[in-house]
């Protein structure tokens, strides 16, 4: 799968972040800030090297790994705590 900008803020998304996201090596943009998703940020993130922007914010996420993905991802906007 070749895909650069993951754009989908703002549409009422609920459930999971797929871990398969982290298979997508190509991303650089992931939006899905303002939505309704819920459960654990994917640990998979850690391994998207392109990624220079990723927006979560203003969901129900759980940072389980908050400490492992701040110290890991590139530029990390918008967390839950």
């Amino acid at each position: 799968m070749s895909l650069i900008h993951f754009i989908a803020n703002n549409n009422q998304l609920s459930g999971l972040i797929p871990a398969s996201i982290g298979s997508v090596q190509t991303l650089e943009v992931i939006r899905l800030d303002s939505n309704w998703l819920t459960g654990d940020v994917p640990q998979k993130l850690t391994e998207l090297k392109s990624v220079n922007e990723l927006h979560l914010s203003n969901n129900n996420l759980n940072w389980t790994y908050s400490r492992s993905l701040r110290n890991e991802l590139t530029l990390l906007r918008g967390h839950e705590q």
